[in-house]
């Protein structure tokens, strides 16, 4: 289950509508941020936390709650953790010039207070709306390849896909981003049981099997990918 939209995960985004799905605790710093074309989103009661600036950029965007903005919404003076890079010099002056002008740089975080507002377009808000409202709406759904560096299926299927591209290059419009299990936090969206997996939104299209070799995960990503395509033409 979702529990968490990360911080700018969706940011730049082209969608015009978004469903934050039933589970969703939290909605992380700059999510939305500058997603221009944005123009219905909805949240369901589950939503405790949304972060600063979330819908910084969204000025089409109209806000459907099935709930009240609870505490954790953040609104007023609070504190954040800010990322600092602080560029010093790698010799001394003396010597600066003469080495070609080194530099090292050092990431630092402290926390701050400042003035966070989660809708700081001041965009309309409407609460105690039911999930019916969102019928009809069009919502893109993302095609993700989960998998990892050091596995090899996840190889096998990252072979299977590049071939498939290159004998096939229709399918390049139904390629999957690749999310890495270990270290990607999206991949803490999705309820899987083995690597390689294939999912279209929340839907399941492929899971690696034991007895899965090279042309039957050829054969499923193809069957993915198809179907990705045909999903993306009435979307």
């Amino acid at each position: 289950m979702i529990t968490e939209i990360f911080k700018e995960e969706h940011q730049n985004g082209s969608m015009e509508a978004y469903i934050v799905p039933n589970g969703v605790r939290k909605i992380g710093e700059g999510a939305f941020r500058n997603c221009g074309a944005l123009k219905k989103i909805y949240l369901p009661s589950s939503v405790e936390e949304v972060g600063d600036n979330a819908f910084l950029g969204c000025k089409q965007v109209e806000i459907y709650c099935e709930d009240e903005p609870k505490a954790g919404w953040l609104e007023g003076m609070c504190k954040v953790t800010v990322s600092y890079e602080i560029v010093t010099p790698e010799d001394d002056a003396f010597n600066f010039h003469r080495s070609g002008g080194s530099f090292t740089t050092t990431r630092v975080e402290r926390e701050e207070e400042r003035l966070c507002h989660w809708n700081p377009e001041n965009r309309p808000v409407y609460t105690h709306v039911a999930r019916s409202v969102t019928e009809g709406w069009k919502v893109p759904r993302r095609f993700v390849l989960l998998h990892r560096n050091d596995e090899p299926k996840s190889a096998l299927m990252r072979r299977a896909l590049k071939e498939l591209t290159s004998e096939h290059p229709e399918l390049r419009d139904g390629e999957p981003l690749w999310v890495n299990a270990l270290t990607d936090h999206l991949a803490n969206t999705y309820e899987y049981g083995a690597l390689p997996a294939l999912f279209y939104g929340e839907e399941k299209l492929y899971e690696a099997s034991p007895s899965d070799g090279y042309e039957a995960m050829k054969a499923a990503a193809y069957k993915a990918m198809l179907t990705v395509l045909a999903a993306k033409k009435v979307e």
